[in-house]
């Protein structure tokens, strides 16, 4: 939202644009974090079931590829200075769950028992 006021349709206007104008005026009273959370979930769901972002289809094959013929110590930096950049983003649950899975799945068993360990076993 750029600010500016949203006009309310009037009275004739058909549904669609009544459903958005409800839309915006439901995320502009939202917390800030909330309403970009909730769009960052909309938008990540729509993005796994819908098309690609890019035109050719190619993002996910691209990046599979780059990910595995990347130097070692080049993937590591990229991957440490993203996940530095989507701390603060607004991404959807299941967006953050699947991060954790994937970094998850690289620990050993014992580094998986230490982090346990310490994060206190799950609680809290």
């Amino acid at each position: 939202m750029d600010g500016s006021p949203v006009q309310r349709p009037d009275s004739k206007a058909v549904p669609r644009e009544y459903l958005a104008y409800e839309l915006c005026m439901a995320l502009a009273s939202a917390h800030e974090d909330d309403a970009d959370a909730i769009v960052a979930a909309w938008v990540a769901d729509r993005l796994t079931i819908g098309p690609q972002p890019d035109a050719f289809q190619t993002l996910g094959s691209d990046a599979k590829w780059w990910a595995e013929t990347a130097p070692k110590a080049e993937l590591q930096a990229y991957v440490k200075e993203g996940m530095k950049t989507l701390g603060a983003a607004a991404l959807g649950q299941s967006m953050r769950k699947q991060l954790l899975v994937e970094l998850w799945k690289g620990l050993s068993q014992q580094d998986r028992a230490a982090f346990i360990a310490k994060v206190g076993g799950g609680r809290g």
